[in-house]
């Protein structure tokens, strides 16, 4: 089909199909912002269901709405105004941005974060942090489009050609919204306190220094024969073998009113909490380690997922981190089919992780696990 036939092919579709011709059009144009979005930032695309969600607010929500408003506003102005089209055009534009502007976005940022599947709570405190920033950004473009546009189109191709304007403001909205998450993500990480419980709740624990997710240092993942059965939640069918999937935290404070928190020296460097009224392990506390515990990945608030090198803390949060398999007999691989690395002896253990910065690893014997430096060491 030539130029000039497929123009007049979507003038009459224009005509015969106003809200589907537009639709479409709009509902394309936001979707590929969307991707390209997504190319700038992520080098890929990771969500479809972002593209579909601002095709689908597009079709049947945006051009409905900027379709009936341009109509409605442009019979007010002529009526204000019947001699001066400039005159008539302010007018118009003046109402586009002082009224519609902010009530769209408004709708914009509740319709997409429900068809994102995001929270009620989330989308409302992104309208507070987002709205009159993104409003402020619309009034340094719009305006002249929607002038321009009232002034010179027919009414029909306002929103078809606006869509060209508005695929670069749909990729800098998509943009925005990449960089205002991936803050958001660190500033909840660097503010979380580390808290956690075991299932029953009998056994809590906080950081005494009031620590947070930030400096959770790595995890690994044992299979000896001293963790408790129940406790070895992370099973490989690759390696064949169960493990206790363990956490670095900075020291904490663990408290049991009902006196369920038993404490088991089952060698001599290291003690383990378990509660002995829902059999949970809840951590491994090492002699030689003065800032640094080791708790089960299950016990930690908010619930954690692995996802090497990624420990997903909920909400969309997520941090990368050092995590390894040790002591694990039951297998020749080097790593598992996540990419773990699988070790059949302690693997790649640095001496209290969570040390502050700065402060010097610990002098540790490698044969009975005892501070050398303290003279805890007898090994001669």
């Amino acid at each position: 089909m030539a130029a000039g036939e497929w123009a007049r092919w979507y003038l009459s579709a224009l005509e015969k199909k106003p809200y589907v011709t537009k639709g479409l059009t709009s509902g394309v144009m936001k979707g590929l912002s969307d991707i390209t979005g997504q190319l700038l930032v992520d080098k890929k695309i990771n969500s479809y269901q972002t593209i579909l969600s601002k095709f689908i607010f597009e079709f049947f929500i945006g051009t409905p709405i900027w379709h009936n408003f341009y109509k409605y506003v442009n019979y007010f102005s002529m009526y204000c105004i019947k001699e001066s089209k400039f005159l008539r055009t302010l007018l118009s534009t003046f109402i586009d941005q002082t009224t519609m502007t902010p009530l769209f976005y408004i709708i914009w940022y509740y319709c997409i974060g429900i068809l994102e599947s995001q929270s009620l709570k989330d989308i409302k405190q992104q309208v507070s942090d987002e709205l009159i920033p993104t409003i402020i950004s619309a009034w340094k473009v719009w305006p002249f489009y929607t002038f321009f546009q009232m002034y010179f189109l027919p009414e029909q191709l306002w929103i078809p050609v606006g869509n060209i304007v508005s695929y670069t403001f749909g990729l800098y909205l998509k943009l925005r919204d990449s960089y205002y998450k991936q803050n958001k993500d660190s500033l909840v990480v660097a503010t979380q306190k580390i808290y956690g419980s075991c299932t029953c709740g009998s056994v809590t624990y906080q950081n005494m220094e009031n620590k947070t997710l930030h400096d959770i240092w790595g995890m690994f993942i044992c299979h000896c024969s001293q963790c408790p059965q129940n406790s070895k939640t992370w099973f490989d069918k690759d390696i064949n073998s169960s493990g206790t999937p363990w956490v670095a935290i900075p020291r904490s404070s663990y408290k049991s009113p009902n006196k369920s928190l038993v404490i088991k020296n089952l060698s001599n460097f290291a003690e383990r909490g378990i509660c002995q009224k829902c059999g949970d392990s809840v951590y491994i506390r090492y002699m030689c380690e003065k800032h640094t515990d080791w708790v089960h990945m299950k016990t930690l608030t908010p619930k954690l997922k692995l996802d090497p090198p990624l420990l997903h803390l909920g909400n969309g949060i997520r941090k990368t981190i050092k995590c390894q398999h040790i002591h694990c007999k039951s297998t020749c691989l080097e790593k598992d089919f996540k990419g773990i690395p699988i070790y059949d002896n302690e693997g790649f253990w640095e001496p209290d992780p969570c040390r502050e910065k700065g402060q010097a690893e610990p002098n540790v014997c490698s044969n009975c696990w005892q501070l050398i430096d303290d003279g805890n060491c007898k090994c001669g």
